[in-house]
């Protein structure tokens, strides 16, 4: 669920950067690869930390809500996001802050 979750956000992102790239040049190949690069290493995670970084970061949901959702406590949704964000930046080769900054922008709560 939450890669399709992904797909969907990158397939509306792309139809976004094609509209802006009908008036200008933008070149968007990196971020793409990028995008397709996180969507893979994301199958390496549990499927909780999945769930999480979809309900908190792809649809934009606030820990509680994403607590609710799951049926977990918001302290539970924290520590998974933590460590899937940790997994998840050492799988790419950064640091979790630079991970948040790029990929989830930026919001810790």
């Amino acid at each position: 669920m939450t890669i399709n979750l992904a797909k969907r956000s990158w397939r509306q992102q792309r139809r976004e950067q094609s509209a802006f790239a009908r008036h200008g040049d933008t070149d968007t190949t990196a971020a793409d690869d990028y995008l397709f690069e996180l969507l893979d290493l994301m199958r390496q995670l549990s499927p909780r930390a999945r769930a999480a970084i979809g309900l908190r970061y792809v649809l934009g949901m606030t820990e509680a809500e994403t607590a609710e959702v799951m049926g977990v406590s918001p302290g539970t949704v924290a520590t998974t996001l933590h460590r899937a964000r940790k997994k998840l930046a050492s799988l790419l080769d950064t640091s979790p802050e630079a991970l948040l900054d790029e990929v989830f922008g930026g919001e810790l709560a």
